[in-house]
């Protein structure tokens, strides 16, 4: 228990907190701003255009999708696709030099927490998928009819097998006290706050 203590008290866990009371609002912004980049790159900023970036970090509005389905053709589908796998791709990356900086080191250092912060981000979306989506998508069997599902489920799995590696194997003990201590609750207040209030009001859902 004293040992404990001397985890939590610590100056570092006031970075700590801060960096997690501003996940949702750091995710959204940078989910946003990913959809921005690479619809410039790809789309000269047609899906821009069309969509309304928001608090949720998506792209949402069934009209907004038929739209974008009009405008690129072929070319939506690749769009989505590129987007949600270089999503993957960057907690993927964060979480493999997260596992390299901590076998080089014994200090779980800033960086780290904020590597972690990365790769919860596809984490989350992980969650989500496997308590929120699959249930559904399996009860009227739509997993087999679309291959972006198929693709979601892999790295959806590659995601949580890496982050239970990570708690069970790779992190230490006083990581996992912060974690539970500091990290979840944290997170849950930046959840709440920001889906029920913040986000609404800063960054509105605008649907067609």
């Amino acid at each position: 228990m004293k040992k404990i203590k001397e985890i939590v008290f610590q100056k570092k866990n006031v970075f700590i907190a801060i960096l997690f009371l501003s996940f949702f609002p750091v995710r959204a912004l940078f989910y946003n701003g990913i959809y921005y980049f690479f619809d410039l790159i790809l789309n000269s900023g047609v899906v821009s255009n069309i969509y309304s970036f928001n608090y949720m970090g998506n792209l949402m509005g069934c009209l907004e999708i038929q739209q974008v389905q009009e405008a690129l053709g072929a070319g939506a589908n690749m769009y989505y696709s590129i987007v949600f796998n270089f999503l993957f791709l960057v907690s993927f990356l964060s979480g493999l030099i997260l596992i390299k900086r901590i076998k080089s080191s014994n200090d779980f250092s800033l960086i780290n927490w904020f590597l972690l912060m990365l790769f919860s981000f596809s984490l989350f979306d992980a969650l989500e998928f496997f308590i929120m989506s699959l249930p559904s998508i399996i009860e009227f069997g739509g997993l087999f009819k679309v291959t972006a599902r198929w693709v979601a489920l892999i790295e959806f799995s590659i995601i949580l097998l890496m982050a239970i590696y990570l708690f069970y194997i790779i992190f230490y003990k006083s990581v996992k006290v912060r974690i539970l201590l500091i990290v979840l609750p944290t997170s849950f207040i930046s959840f709440v706050v920001w889906y029920s209030y913040l986000g609404p009001h800063l960054l509105p859902v605008k649907i067609l």
